[in-house]
């Protein structure tokens, strides 16, 4: 998976909260960038985010949740 792919958002025309949460999204350390982006846009298991990013399960939660983290302290 490579890790400096966005999700493609021309389909739709982001709100402006949207864009912020893109931004903050794209401005995350590449890892967690790709675990929150599968697991909370693609919908997939750690399991399989974990194979993708080359790391164990919980290595794969762990980028998740740093990265969940960060977007809701950059989102308030």
């Amino acid at each position: 998976v490579p890790t400096e792919a966005m999700p493609d958002r021309s389909a739709h025309d982001p709100e402006p909260a949207d864009a912020a949460l893109w931004t903050a999204v794209g401005g995350l350390p590449s890892k967690q960038r790709v675990a929150v982006v599968l697991r909370h846009v693609l919908d997939r298991p750690y399991d399989e985010i974990g194979e993708a990013l080359g790391c164990s399960q919980e290595a794969a939660r762990a980028n998740v949740s740093a990265g969940l983290k960060t977007l809701r302290e950059q989102m308030r």
